[in-house]
């Protein structure tokens, strides 16, 4: 974030592991908080 305040350069793909994991952890939060779409609209990205 500090080299690339714009989000110019797509680092999620120098950095797939990370993306898996921070993607875990927000679907855990989301899960526990009640916060996924009701009609079930909600898909994981496909991946690149």
């Amino acid at each position: 974030m500090e080299l690339d305040r714009a989000g110019i350069h797509d680092i999620a793909r120098q950095h797939p592991q990370e993306v898996e994991r921070v993607a875990a952890k927000w679907e855990g939060w989301a899960a526990h908080a009640n916060v996924l779409p009701a009609w079930g609209g909600y898909e994981k990205p496909a991946r690149r």
